[in-house]
């Protein structure tokens, strides 16, 4: 899940309640995503306008809800079914929702993504499953060329720059340089990504 940094806490019932294993904050995340474009207005108004109280009139996410693999009825009917019990706990669909579940995870900054790209052009044998815990240094993916035909069983690794929760990792097969090919969320803002754009800027 994905929401603006001035919605947090807030935005953390929604987080629970939909049970997101990764939740994404940032003011500013670039390519005005619809959700950013909904709520960030309100907390540019009540920055600019510091001695009114002006509190966020809307509370917006973009949620990914798994993977193309991912569909099937009783996926998508645990969804829908913590979509509407989060309706009632918003107070708009009427009905007990039950207790909030326990939190699969803790919100991070994006600016703490680390974005595991190809180094070169190559096969893809091997990537980190996502909802694997991984370690700065390890490998989550490896390439192959299949024109080095003196060494046909090499592999090229490549490494997570940080320790965190892998969440997403492509689904091709062949690699061209600089490529996505895992994505890792960690807890702290790194350095080549503080200041960066949206996930695959």
């Amino acid at each position: 899940m994905y929401t603006g940094t001035p919605l947090w806490p807030r935005a953390r019932n929604l987080s629970v309640q939909l049970r997101s294993q990764t939740t994404l904050l940032a003011e500013e995340s670039g390519g005005s995503p619809f959700d950013e474009a909904l709520s960030s207005p309100w907390w540019r108004l009540a920055r600019r306008h510091a001695q009114h109280p002006l509190p966020a009139a809307c509370l917006s996410a973009t949620v990914e809800l798994r993977g193309l693999g991912d569909v099937d009825d009783d996926t998508a009917g645990a969804d829908a079914g913590n979509l509407y019990r989060l309706l009632q706990r918003e107070g708009v669909i009427a009905g007990d929702p039950g207790p909030l579940p326990e939190a699969l995870c803790e919100a991070t900054p994006l600016e703490a993504v680390d974005l595991a790209r190809a180094p070169r052009a190559g096969v893809i044998t091997r990537l980190a499953d996502v909802g694997t815990t991984v370690e700065a240094g390890d490998v989550v993916a490896e390439l192959a060329d299949p024109l080095d035909v003196e060494h046909p069983e090499a592999r090229l690794p490549v490494v997570s720059a940080t320790a965190g929760l892998v969440f997403a990792r492509t689904d091709q097969r062949i690699a061209r340089p600089g490529d996505v090919l895992v994505k890792v969320a960690g807890e702290q803002p790194l350095a080549h990504r503080v200041g960066a754009a949206l996930l695959t800027d």
